[in-house]
């Protein structure tokens, strides 16, 4: 049967429009980055281990969980070249139990509260990692300083003895 064009009949397209897809401002071309490509970056950041066998690779859906946690860091001043610091001291950052938004609380705090700019905070982060991890009121607010470069995570509150003997020692003997 041979069809030929006429103005009854409808043109049929097979482009579909997806009204809930945001639109593109930046005038580039976007695509989602494939998979394997994303595997490959991991295992360049060594987040993968390249000695993964393939059937214990994460799921794609873990990947891109992974991918969004390291945009965030990027987006805090964070490089390719920190990203293997933080795995070794951290690697629950890196996984799917952790999102952005779990530590984006901590990154408010550093700029808020102790006026750190990006440069500090990456520098308080890459010192101690697991501060990420630190629960903002009950943790970081509790022992902050005044400014974020006298400032040291790890440090116990300056009422423990155990951590300064010698001042402990002597505000005893001044009772």
């Amino acid at each position: 049967m041979l069809l030929r064009y006429s103005p009854h009949l409808p043109i049929m397209s097979s482009y579909s429009h997806n009204p809930n897809r945001s639109t593109n401002k930046s005038g580039y071309i976007k695509f989602r980055t494939r998979y394997r490509e994303n595997l490959r970056y991991l295992r360049a950041l060594t987040i993968i281990d390249p000695k993964t066998k393939p059937e214990d690779l994460p799921l794609p859906n873990d990947v891109d969980h992974i991918v969004a946690t390291l945009t965030f860091l990027k987006s805090h001043s964070f490089s390719d070249a920190d990203v293997p610091r933080l795995n070794f001291l951290t690697p629950q950052l890196f996984s799917t139990a952790v999102a952005p938004s779990d530590v984006a609380a901590v990154f408010r705090f550093l700029a808020d509260d102790l006026g750190a700019n990006e440069s500090e905070s990456r520098g308080l982060i890459l010192r101690c990692p697991k501060l990420l991890f630190s629960h903002v009121d009950l943790c970081l607010r509790a022992h902050a300083p005044i400014s974020p470069a006298g400032w040291d995570p790890r440090a116990e509150p300056a009422d423990d003895p155990e951590r300064a003997p010698a001042e402990h020692a002597r505000g005893q003997a001044a009772r």
